[in-house]
């Protein structure tokens, strides 16, 4: 659920890129694999709030985990 919602926006886009339904996607196999979704530098699809919503919650799940260690 969090994870779609903060990736929403690349999965979309990648799915839409490639002429891909949610079915096939478990289907495709690429020389890469799955990495050519979430590159590392901005896409025209992210905007600012997805961009601040997916460090944000990164942030609030990493300090949730140590949290719960300590």
């Amino acid at each position: 659920g969090i994870l779609y919602f903060v990736y929403q926006g690349a999965l979309v886009h990648a799915l839409a890129v490639n002429h891909l339904t949610i079915g096939q996607i478990a289907q495709q196999t690429t020389g890469n694999g799955y990495g050519w979704i979430f590159y590392t530098f901005p896409k025209g699809f992210v905007g600012t709030f997805g961009a601040f919503g997916d460090e944000f919650v990164g942030t609030a799940l990493l300090v949730g985990l140590i949290l719960a260690i300590v």
